[in-house]
């Protein structure tokens, strides 16, 4: 274990953030990993937590993981709302170790590919990159929502012993491109209920002590934040309005 966890000081990829736990005094048995959403991925930004428990006769028996799901779906078949994360190698016997499972959680389980049923993923190969139909799209917007649900969470309840990681640190450096992903999200997908989200948001980051203002005329932040969620859709002229307040 030891040696493991000079592998992760030595090689640990940007994005993924480790912090040890000896529980029993006998060495490490926790490590709690906060894993950011890579860009060009419907997790972009986003920030996730995983419990890796360490057996006392590892590696002879694998690590067991705890998804912090802050009670939000990822809508991922590898990632349950209960906790449950979906590592195939994880079995006897283990030939790999923790920074092998930590990559491929951040470049296998938090990619769009995997939320895509295993009958599609064929057909999505042969697109380009960003080629994605109607359907995908949508699909890929809802994951990032559901991304950014979880990002409040996280800064309303931060796991223990990150709160400085994720108020001071984490957040407040990425604030203000997450907030940019939202509004391309929002001219794609208008709604009043994007809007209402953009600006619970956005408060939040205001309150987490990013600068924001750039981002929304007082005035209209004032208007959106009193709308009713029930509203029915504006105009389109009403949008065109809002993005030019909002830059």
């Amino acid at each position: 274990m030891k040696q493991e966890l000079k592998s992760l000081e030595q090689s640990l990829p940007n994005w993924i953030f480790v912090r040890g736990y000896d529980s029993k005094g006998r060495g490490v048995d926790l490590i709690r990993a906060a894993i950011a959403g890579l860009e060009n991925t419907p997790y972009r930004y986003g920030l996730f937590f995983f419990d890796i428990l360490i057996p006392y006769d590892y590696p002879s028996k694998p690590p067991q993981l705890f998804y912090h799901s802050m009670g939000h779906s990822l809508n991922n078949p590898k990632l349950g709302q209960d906790g449950k994360v979906d590592v195939p190698f994880l079995q006897v016997p283990y030939r790999f170790n923790i920074l092998e499972i930590l990559k491929f959680i951040q470049n296998s389980i938090l990619n769009y590919q995997e939320c895509v049923p295993s009958s599609s993923r064929h057909e999505l190969k042969k697109k380009r990159k960003y080629n994605l139909d109607q359907q995908e799209k949508k699909k890929v917007a809802v994951i990032f929502k559901q991304t950014c649900e979880t990002m409040l969470s996280i800064m309303e309840k931060p796991p223990q012993d990150f709160g400085d990681f994720v108020a001071a640190g984490y957040f407040r450096k990425w604030s203000n491109r997450i907030l940019l992903c939202c509004k391309e999200e929002m001219q794609k997908h208008n709604s009043v209920m994007d809007l209402h989200f953009f600006f619970k948001l956005l408060k939040a980051f205001e309150a987490n002590g990013s600068y924001c203002r750039h981002h929304y005329d007082h005035k209209l932040k004032s208007l959106i934040m009193n709308m009713d969620k029930d509203t029915e859709r504006i105009d389109e002229t009403f949008f065109e309005k809002l993005f030019k307040y909002m830059g």
